[in-house]
C-alpha cells in the first residue's frame, strides 16, 4: 500500500475483536475440546462453524447455539460454565484504543464491522465508551450477513456511500483481510493498538 495514494483513503473500518478489544476464552475452549485443538485452530474452525454463523448472523439464539456448538466441537462443559465463559469473553479495550481513535477521527471516517452476536454488544455497547467514536457500526447479528463472505463486504461498503478502494478495513483475521481485498477494499491483518498504528504508519495514514 505504500505505493499508493493515501489522499483518497476516506474510511477506516475497524474489526473489533482482537483490533480494539482485547478477548479471552479461546484458550479455554481449547481446553475443552481437551486440547485436540489449539487456539489458532479453534479459530479458523470458528470462522467457519456452522453453530457460530448462525449465531452471529442472527438466525438462533444463545441457548441454540451454545448446543450445537458443544456438539459441533464435542466441548467437555457445562452449560453454566460455558455461559460464565462466553459472558466474560470481552476482557477490555487495548490501552490507547481511544487516544487513536481521537487522533483519526478528524482525518477519516470511522467505522467498525464485527462479526458478534446479541451477547457480546450488549456488553460493548453499554460498558464502552469506544463504539462512540464510530459513524457508522456494522454488527453481523444485526445484518444477518458475516465475515468473509462477499455479500457482507458489499453491503457494509454500500452503507458507507463511499468508493471500496477509498476504505482500510483492519482485521486479526487473514481469511477477512483476503476477502475484504477480493472486494476492492485495501486490508490489513493487525493484532491490537499497536498493530493498528504500525499497520496505518507504514501506509502513510497516520
Amino acid at each position: 500500500m505504500k505505493d499508493q495514494r493515501v489522499s483518497d483513503v476516506s474510511t477506516i473500518l475497524f474489526d473489533l475483536g482482537g483490533v480494539l478489544f482485547q478477548l479471552s476464552g479461546a484458550a479455554i475452549v481449547c481446553q475443552w475440546t481437551r486440547d485436540r485443538l489449539t487456539p489458532p485452530e479453534l479459530m479458523n474452525k470458528w470462522l467457519v462453524s456452522p453453530a457460530v454463523r448462525a449465531f452471529e448472523s442472527g438466525r438462533i439464539g444463545f441457548a441454540e447455539f451454545r448446543a450445537q456448538l458443544k456438539e459441533e466441537l464435542k466441548l467437555a462443559v457445562t452449560d453454566d460454565e460455558f455461559t460464565t465463559v462466553f459472558n466474560g469473553w470481552i476482557t477490555g479495550v487495548f490501552p490507547g484504543a481511544e487516544d487513536l481513535l481521537e487522533r483519526l477521527s478528524s482525518r477519516y471516517g470511522l467505522a467498525c464491522f464485527s462479526n458478534t452476536n446479541a451477547v457480546h454488544w450488549e456488553i460493548l455497547t453499554g460498558d464502552y465508551a469506544v463504539l462512540d467514536f464510530f459513524d457508522h457500526t456494522f454488527a453481523s447479528f444485526q445484518m444477518g450477513l458475516v465475515k468473509p463472505d462477499a455479500e457482507a463486504f458489499a453491503y457494509v461498503v454500500e452503507k458507507l456511500g463511499v468508493p471500496a478502494g477509498s476504505i482500510v478495513f483492519l482485521d486479526d483475521s487473514q481469511p477477512n483481510v483476503e476477502a475484504a481485498l477480493d472486494c476492492g477494499l485495501r486490508a490489513f491483518r493487525v493484532a491490537g493498538v499497536a498493530g493498528v498504528a504500525s499497520a496505518l504508519t507504514d501506509a502513510g495514514l497516520l
